[in-house]
């Protein structure tokens, strides 16, 4: 059920935008036939800038959250969390270099912060939701898969996943951060091994050592 929520969630995502993206274009065409070079400019920054429809993929990190409210909530989440994983991982391998991160770092996005939204049916089982976050998030490392990697990290150092784990009773929850903070660095070695980094490289690292920071600055026992 959860892993075909998911694919139609991610098909109506592209298939909504390449609706838009065909319409903005013939607009663009339109007011160039029409000889009006402003218009045209406009209608082609509106066509460039138009963006991924995320209702469906709303829809459903929603309805996910509205049947951990009714069930077994750690059951729900990782089967969920499964679902996206499984459909993340066969897009990423599928596409390449042309993989688009963005409707799964939404949906994943939306279940952090949902859940992590005060909520007595959250609060008492904070811990293996955190954990079930991290079990998916050790999934998706950049180590198996490459081409989400920069979605992965905003989500592990995101302010609804990284303190409230790290805030976790007895410091319960060091452990499983500590697992995917060696996973980001392995990922970073080759890279840092090389006298020049690519753009994306470089762009990875600055937000590696952003998260160090922050963890030095609010969490200095944890490192």
């Amino acid at each position: 059920f959860f892993r075909i929520c998911c694919e139609h969630a991610m098909q109506r995502t592209f298939l909504d935008a390449g609706s838009a993206s065909e319409d903005d274009g013939r607009a663009a065409d339109a007011a160039a036939t029409d000889g009006s070079p402003d218009a045209a400019a406009a209608a082609d920054r509106e066509s460039l800038a138009a963006s991924l429809n995320f209702n469906a993929v709303d829809a459903y990190s929603k309805l996910v959250v509205l049947l951990m409210k009714f069930a077994d909530k750690v059951v729900m989440l990782k089967r969920a969390l499964k679902s996206i994983v499984a459909e993340l991982k066969a897009n990423a391998e599928a596409q390449g270099p042309s993989f688009n991160q963005r409707p799964y770092f939404r949906i994943l996005l939306n279940l952090l912060t949902d859940v992590g939204a005060p909520d007595p049916n959250f609060e008492r089982e904070n811990l293996q939701l955190l954990a079930a976050f991290c079990e998916a998030f050790h999934e998706l490392n950049p180590l198996r898969v490459p081409n989400f990697a920069f979605a992965w990290l905003e989500l592990i150092s995101n302010r609804m996943f990284m303190p409230r784990l790290l805030m976790v009773k007895n410091q319960r929850g060091w452990p499983l951060f500590q697992s995917l903070l060696v996973q980001l660095l392995h990922f970073l070695v080759p890279f840092l091994r090389s006298v020049t980094l690519h753009d994306s490289a470089r762009l990875l690292y600055k937000g590696a050592v952003r998260m160090l920071l922050v963890l030095l600055h609010d969490f200095p026992q944890f490192l």
